[in-house]
């Protein structure tokens, strides 16, 4: 089983480079022509063309950024009880090294504070669509890959196979707290 981008995701990464395009494209380079240079020593042919080229530059590099980080941290495929990341692999798990799984990670202080201020239903101490993995070793893996296609047949096998170690009352220390959080999902992180 492995995971790739789904149209979903596609969408968000077209409108993403849009966006980034039109910043680097038209806003920055305008400002900085404006703050660097005088406006009037360039022709409007001229400005066209350098926040032409500048605004491709940029955006290419982007481009190149979002493909590289994908592949490093975005690809992932399940093969006889190994859970790989990248492509090339950069990363293997052992799913027979697995101590525990939290579905989620902690939530932060200020949202529980929110939450007992404006929620009357129970109250949870994780959020988020992702597995928390904690293995033998001591490195922990939030794994994100819901949203990529595959990505919920992986997970689905990683929790039939070891249901046993799922933890449904895991207490997060303070320590976990502070460093697990959604913004690192899919990095190997270390408590």
């Amino acid at each position: 089983m492995k995971t790739t981008l789904s149209k979903r995701s596609y969408f968000r990464e077209s409108v993403s480079i849009l966006a980034i395009f039109v910043f680097w494209g038209a806003v920055l380079p305008f400002t900085l022509i404006d703050v660097v240079a005088d406006i009037n020593a360039f022709s409007l042919g001229e400005r066209q063309i350098i926040w032409l080229i500048t605004g491709t530059a940029l955006t290419a590099i982007y481009v190149l950024y979002r493909r590289k980080k994908y592949f490093e941290k975005e690809v992932w495929s399940l093969n006889k009880g190994v859970l790989s990341r990248g492509e090339p692999v950069n990363t293997r798990f052992e799913l027979s090294s697995i101590e525990s799984i939290v579905f989620g990670v902690p939530k932060l202080k200020f949202v529980l504070f929110l939450q007992g201020l404006f929620s009357r239903s129970p109250e949870t101490l994780t959020y988020g669509n992702v597995l928390t993995l904690k293995f033998n070793d001591g490195r922990y893996l939030v794994l994100d890959i819901l949203q990529h296609d595959g990505g919920s047949e992986i997970l689905s096998q990683i929790l039939e196979t070891q249901k046993d170690k799922i933890k449904d009352d895991y207490i997060f220390t303070e320590e976990e707290k502070r460093v697990l959080k959604l913004r690192s999902a899919n990095g190997v992180l270390r408590v």
